[in-house]
């Protein structure tokens, strides 16, 4: 176990250590990061500023958020967050999160997300193979509130068109070369 050292020459050169590898490396791993925070915290007897003041268990896994309670998974999915919950099914897909309300989730056997429902309605989810061509929300009636068809390309969606109360709209998504 090392003794917490309060030097601040030592302090600052491993912050430096630190931010120069995040920054030379390109890290964004939130669990690297958090890593190199504990060095500095074992190291200074503090952690480096932390945006959400996360605290983790041995995993890595998050078990405080910003002082809020989390909870995960063995396989690192979050199960809780103070009053927030969500479910997963055995192949890791989320089955169900509540919030002020609980949406649900139905999957085919290929992992593909077939529905979503909630207290407001649902939505179906249609496929062409792997290839989402059209999703349709539904009121908590049932009725049809907005249809969104893809018009699929050589790259993948080319237009989307979403119709709502009688009118469409024609979008056309960017795929990085124009």
């Amino acid at each position: 176990m090392c003794i917490p050292m309060k030097s601040n020459t030592i302090c600052n050169l491993v912050r430096t250590v630190i931010s120069r590898n995040i920054a030379s490396n390109g890290i964004k791993s939130v669990a690297t990061i958090v890593g190199m925070n504990r060095i500095l915290a074992t190291v200074c007897g503090k952690a480096a500023s932390n945006r959400n003041d996360a605290v983790t268990d041995n995993l890595n896994r998050a078990s405080s958020l910003g002082g809020t309670t989390v909870t995960s998974d063995i396989l690192g999915n979050r199960l809780t967050k103070g009053s927030i919950s969500s479910a997963w099914d055995i192949l890791n897909r989320m089955t169900s999160f509540t919030s002020s309300g609980t949406t649900t989730y139905v999957y085919r056997a290929d992992s593909m997300r077939v529905s979503k429902s909630n207290s407001n309605g649902s939505t179906s989810y249609r496929y062409d193979g792997q290839m989402g061509i059209e999703d349709v929300d539904y009121t908590s009636t049932g009725s049809v509130s907005k249809v969104t068809d893809y018009g699929i390309g050589p790259r993948g969606v080319d237009a989307m068109f979403v119709t709502q109360s009688g009118a469409t709209s024609v979008s056309y998504p960017l795929h990085g070369n124009g």
